[in-house]
């Protein structure tokens, strides 16, 4: 455990040292991922021109907010719709732009947790949002993760749905074609069991972290992992859902590697020398809990290498009559110790 706090501590130091320069590069790389997810999936370009539209954004959010990157893929979602069919464009505007005024303009502190959500939901990789985000955010953090859903339920349609929506079919006109897409939105039960699963999660391991234990961190990714996994085989069967065991383990293995990581470098506090103290003045009663964190200072050795050369001159060592002395000339000492004052 010392050599991994060692560790985190040398990786922060070289972090801020370079701050400006992760901060553009994962930047690029979350939006690069993000952009691409999107566009392969329901772009109607050629496939050697999605990585290099994907790179192009990606490098405008560079020196962008990381907000923007969320604000950028709900506007990217709904140019493409727009390629699908006028309808599917319909549907992905009014959404986003319900995203924009209800919570944009509102809270977008957690943000970011959208294109999480999306990226993680679109690979089956769900398990490392909810027990991450509820380790670091508030309950607010729900209404972002429930937001990625709808982006990832609004794609997933569109992409099945993609020969009615398309604006060569004539055989619907738009009202059928518009009720016909967001009938599909309501009826995703995959969507319905990730929303319903990432919000239990959510709360319970948001809950247990914050409980005055010893540990209590630790006990919340616990928890929270089985009860993902139970949730997710619960709504499975309920809405009668092909589940992928694979893929269960991989959102499981996920969610657990990004909550390690999250403990070791943001919650690595010393659970055995917890303390609660408690006392009061003349109008309150105060119950602290203290818990100090597991710093180690990372050790910087300098090690000298002396070594000797052939054919050197040695120095011959002085004599102590070559020192200089503070005693005066008329002051020696005698062979027995004592002092002869004679000039």
């Amino acid at each position: 455990m010392t050599k991994l706090l060692e560790l985190r501590e040398r990786l922060r130091s070289f972090y801020y040292e370079y701050e400006s320069i992760f901060k553009g590069a994962w930047k690029f790389l979350l939006s690069f991922s993000v952009f691409l997810t999107v566009i392969s999936r329901i772009s109607f370009l050629k496939t050697f021109q999605v990585p290099a539209l994907a790179a192009g954004l990606a490098v405008v959010c560079i020196f962008l907010p990381a907000s923007a990157i969320s604000f950028l893929t709900g506007a990217l979602i709904v140019v493409l719709s727009f390629g699908v069919s006028a309808e599917a464009g319909s549907v992905a505007l009014i959404v986003t732009l319900l995203v924009v005024l209800l919570y944009f303009g509102l809270r977008p502190k957690y943000s970011i947790l959208i294109v999480f959500t999306l990226i993680a939901c679109t690979f089956n990789i769900g398990g490392s949002v909810p027990i991450a985000a509820a380790l670091l955010c508030s309950p607010a953090g729900i209404v972002p993760m429930c937001i990625g859903i709808i982006y990832y339920d609004l794609i997933s349609v569109e992409r099945i749905n993609y020969s009615s929506l398309a604006s060569f079919n004539d055989r619907l006109n738009s009202v059928e074609k518009i009720t016909g897409f967001l009938q599909g939105m309501a009826d995703n039960r995959r969507a319905l069991m990730l929303a319903a699963a990432f919000v239990l999660t959510f709360m319970i391991v948001w809950f247990l972290r914050r409980r005055p234990v010893s540990y209590a961190w630790s006990i919340a990714i616990s928890v929270g992992l089985m009860v993902y996994i139970l949730a997710i085989l619960a709504a499975s069967f309920i809405f009668d859902i092909s589940l992928s065991i694979a893929g269960l383990i991989a959102g499981c293995s996920a969610g657990v590697f990004v909550a390690l990581v999250v403990l070791l470098f943001g919650f690595t506090l010393d659970g055995s020398r917890t303390e609660y103290l408690e006392y009061e003045d003349d109008e309150y009663y105060y119950f602290v809990k203290a818990v100090p964190k597991m710093t180690v200072a990372a050790t910087d050795r300098k090690v000298t290498r002396i070594t000797g050369r052939r054919n050197e001159p040695v120095e011959e060592p002085l004599e102590q009559s070559d020192f200089p002395t503070d005693r005066p000339e008329s002051l020696t000492e005698t062979e027995d110790g004592g002092r002869d004052e004679s000039h």
